[in-house]
């Protein structure tokens, strides 16, 4: 004998000695409860077919997805606990939830008669996780088939449309068009100041002709102030060279020209653009051993004063 869904829930009703209440018909407002879970559901399913730009096809998928975060993840107010910790009674693992619609490879072990040079892995997206097993659940992209699977490895740093353009353009240089000038404006900003790049072959001319070149310079003499008696930086102005072709002064001038630091372009991304960036790019990276001897270094130096203040007690 088949029984419909209303029948069964009847039978289960009367088995469990629980009294089956009804809502009148097309009135949701006397079942609001219900119908806000079904609103926030929708609207979870909605918005994460929408950022996986996945078809509508996949509704299943992410409404079974979005049920199971839910269970999980969502705090009852007055209880402040999940729901599966008031059903199962302990806290709920949350260290196997993936992003949906992520790209991941499932491995197929097995399943088809492979080569000794066929690929062992085949590219899907992850739908979610099986409701009878311990695995989860991917789209296959080569048989077109949902398959469940445990051997699957993740792509999470890049979902299905994630900036691929954004990314090839970053490393061409194009993102950089926003805060760099452009070749236009770094040519007449030069032609506008009177100055360009001087080549070496030039540099070499002139110094041969053994003229006097005028450069602007600050240089610094160190002075004692009759008062003070520390040192201050005097006279600012012209500064006349004498004898560039000498090859002293030339090759002086060609180790000055060697040891200058090149210009480094720095990879960027539009969601963290140079501005947002606090640290000095010049200073090279920051690793945890340079930040640990910092730390060493520091902490001597504050035992050492503490020991001599100390002694000095």
């Amino acid at each position: 004998m088949v029984l419909n869904l209303r029948t069964h829930v009847s039978l289960i009703c009367v088995v469990s000695m629980v009294k089956h209440n009804f809502s009148a018909p097309r009135i949701p407002q006397q079942n609001g409860v219900v119908e806000r879970k079904n609103r926030t559901l929708e609207g979870m399913t909605r918005t994460m077919l929408i950022a996986c730009v996945l078809a509508r096809n996949f509704w299943a998928e992410a409404l079974n997805t979005s049920c199971y975060i839910i269970n999980r993840c969502m705090i009852r107010p007055i209880l402040n606990k999940t729901p599966y910790e008031l059903f199962k009674g302990r806290k709920p693992n949350i260290m196997h939830l993936r992003i949906f619609g992520c790209k991941c490879y499932v491995h197929n072990n097995g399943k088809d008669a492979l080569g000794k040079f066929d690929p062992r892995s085949d590219e899907a997206i992850f739908l979610g996780y099986s409701s009878h097993s311990k695995a989860y659940k991917v789209f296959n992209k080569r048989t077109l088939c949902v398959d469940e699977s445990v051997h699957v490895l993740f792509y999470e740093s890049n979902s299905l449309v994630e900036n691929d353009a954004q990314d090839e353009d970053c490393d061409l240089g194009i993102a950089k068009k926003d805060f760099l000038p452009t070749h236009e404006e770094s040519k007449n900003s030069q032609e506008g100041s009177g100055t360009g790049p001087v080549s070496k072959a030039e540099r070499q001319g002139s110094g041969q002709t053994g003229g006097t070149s005028v450069e602007p310079y600050l240089e610094q003499n160190n002075t004692n102030s009759p008062e003070t008696g520390s040192k201050i930086s005097t006279e600012i102005g012209p500064r006349t060279v004498s004898d560039p072709g000498s090859p002293k002064n030339q090759a002086e001038h060609d180790n000055v020209t060697e040891d200058r630091p090149v210009p480094r372009t720095w990879k960027h991304k539009k969601s963290h653009p140079l501005g947002q960036i606090f640290t000095d790019l010049n200073s090279g990276v920051q690793t945890r051993s340079r930040l640990k001897i910092f730390v060493l270094s520091m902490l001597f130096s504050l035992i050492l004063s503490l020991k001599i203040f100390m002694t000095l007690l």
